[in-house]
C-alpha cells in the first residue's frame, strides 16, 4: 500500500505552504492539488470559493476523465450479473452526483456522460430514462 497525503488549502494566503514542514514530517510524499488559490481537487470533489459571493461551490471530480484512453465501468448488460444490479448501480451513481453536484448543470453534464457510457454498454434506453427521471437534484 501506500501512504500519501494530498494538500489542498483554499484561500490560505500562502500561510499554509510556509508552515507544511511544522505540519508534516519531510519522508511524507506531499502533493499539492490546489488549482490556484480558488479551487482545490479533494478526493472525488472539486471545490471552489466565489470570493464575491463567499461561498463555495462543489462538483464530482474524476481524475480519470483525464486519461486518453477508454476507462472500463460499470457492469456489462450481457455479463453474469442480474439485471437488477445493473440498473441498480446506475441509480446509485445518479444519486451520488446529484449529492456531489452544487450546481445543476455539472449534475446534468454527468448524467449525460454516463447515460451515453451505459447506451454503448447496451443498457435498454427506456428503462434508463426511466430511472434517470426518477433522480431529483437537490
Amino acid at each position: 500500500f501506500r501512504l500519501m497525503d494530498d494538500i489542498s488549502a483554499i484561500n490560505s494566503d500562502g500561510v499554509f505552504e510556509n508552515d507544511i514542514s511544522e505540519i508534516y514530517p519531510s519522508s511524507l510524499d506531499l502533493k499539492k492539488e490546489n488549482v490556484g488559490i480558488q479551487s482545490a481537487n479533494i478526493l472525488d470533489l472539486t471545490v471552489d470559493l466565489d470570493f464575491d459571493t463567499r461561498k463555495f461551490t462543489y462538483k464530482l471530480y474524476d481524475k480519470r476523465d483525464k486519461f486518453k484512453f477508454k476507462i472500463v465501468n460499470y457492469p456489462d448488460i450481457g455479463g453474469n450479473i442480474s439485471m437488477q444490479c445493473c440498473y441498480g448501480v446506475v441509480k446509485s451513481e445518479l444519486n451520488r452526483y446529484a449529492k456531489l453536484s452544487s450546481n445543476f448543470s455539472d449534475f446534468i453534464l454527468r448524467k449525460t456522460i454516463l447515460f451515453d457510457k451505459l447506451r454503448e454498454k447496451g443498457y435498454i434506453y427506456n428503462r434508463l430514462q426511466s430511472i434517470f427521471d426518477s433522480i431529483r437534484f437537490n
